[in-house]
C-alpha cells in the first residue's frame, strides 16, 4: 500500500498508487553497506500471493512497517529478491499500531509486527534522522510500472533528502523516480558509523509516484518501539493457527462419496 492524502473539494482524498520507478536489483554500495543477512531483513507482507506492503526486521521477530498498511495476524512476511522464491519467511502473530496514529498523513504512521518464528536475517536497528541533502538507500516490493500490477520483486532506489521535520522527512529525485503502493512501510537506510540503520519508513507522497515522498521518522517513536518490543519479549504472542490446505476436506469428502456410490453400484450388480 502507499497512501497519498490530498485536499480535494474540501474532502480528504486518499489515492492509492503503485511502484518504485527507476529501481535497481541491488543496493548502491557507495551509499549503504549491507551483508546478505542485512538484506534479508527487508521483506514484504503478502496476501493472496502478492506483496501489499514492505517492512524491515529491526529486532528478533519484530518488523517495523507503516500503520496504514493494515497488516493482520496470519499474513505472511517474506524476504528475498522474489517473494515467490523467498529466502526466509514467517507468519504474523501480532500487530501493534502506534497509539497516536489517526490515519492519512496525520503522523505516527508506524506499526510493529511480531513474527511466529526467527528469520535467517540480521535485524537493522533504528537510527538517527538524515540531514537535508543526504542520500539514503530505499527499498520496496511495489510495482515498477503503474500499468503492470503484480510485482513480486524487491527493488532498491537511492533518493535525496530535501527537508527534515520533527516526525518525518521528504525525499525527491527530480520527477524521475519514486515510491508507491507495495512500497509503504519500506525503509530508508543510512550508515551511522560503520552500521546500516533504518532512518525512515515510507508513509505518503506524490500520487504520480515520481515527485516528493514522505518518510516517517522512527527515531521519533523510539520509546514506544522499545516498550512494545520489551512487552513482547516478556510475553510472546501466540502463533497464528496453522494454515489449512484449501480444498483438502472437500476432496476427501468427494472421494468418500465416490467410494460409497461405487459400493452401492457394485452391490446392485451382484444382486
Amino acid at each position: 500500500m502507499y497512501l497519498r492524502a490530498a485536499v480535494f473539494g474540501g474532502l480528504l482524498d486518499r489515492v492509492v498508487w503503485s511502484k518504485i520507478i527507476g529501481g535497481t536489483t541491488e543496493p548502491d554500495e557507495a551509499i549503504i553497506r549491507l551483508t546478505p543477512e542485512h538484506a534479508r531483513a527487508i521483506g514484504a507482507f503478502v496476501k493472496g500471493g502478492f506483496p501489499f506492503c514492505t517492512g524491515t526486521l529491526i529486532a528478533p521477530r519484530v518488523v517495523l512497517t507503516a500503520a496504514h498498511c493494515g497488516v493482520d495476524p496470519g499474513e505472511w512476511f517474506k524476504s528475498g529478491r522474489d517473494t515467490d522464491a523467498a529466502e526466509t519467511s514467517a507468519r504474523v502473530s501480532a500487530v501493534a499500531r502506534h497509539p497516536n496514529y489517526r490515519g492519512g498523513a496525520s503522523g505516527f504512521d508506524f506499526a510493529l509486527v511480531y513474527l511466529d518464528r526467527d528469520l535467517s536475517a540480521e535485524p537493522l536497528p533504528v537510527g538517527g534522522p538524515p540531514e537535508p541533502g543526504e542520500l539514503v538507500q530505499t527499498a520496496g516490493y511495489g510495482r515498477t510500472d503503474a500499468a503492470l500490477p503484480g510485482n513480486k520483486e524487491r527493488w532498491w532506489l537511492v533518493e535525496e533528502v530535501v527537508a527534515v521535520a520533527p516526525g518525518e522527512f521528504s525525499v525527491a529525485m527530480g520527477g524521475m523516480h519514486g515510491q508507491c503502493m507495495g512500497d509503504s512501510g519500506g525503509p530508508a537506510l543510512a550508515m551511522r558509523g560503520d552500521k546500516p540503520v533504518v532512518v525512515g519508513t515510507v508513509s505518503h507522497g506524490d500520487p504520480a509516484c515520481v515527485g516528493v515522498d514522505f518518510y516517517a521518522r522512527p527515531d521519533s517513536a523510539t520509546d514506544w518501539i522499545a516498550g512494545q518490543i520489551a512487552a513482547w519479549k516478556a510475553a510472546p504472542p501466540k502463533p497464528p493457527p496453522p494454515v489449512e490446505k484449501a480444498g483438502v476436506g472437500w476432496v476427501i469428502g468427494l472421494l468418500a462419496v465416490g467410494l460409497a456410490v461405487g459400493l452401492v453400484v457394485h452391490g446392485m450388480k451382484e444382486a
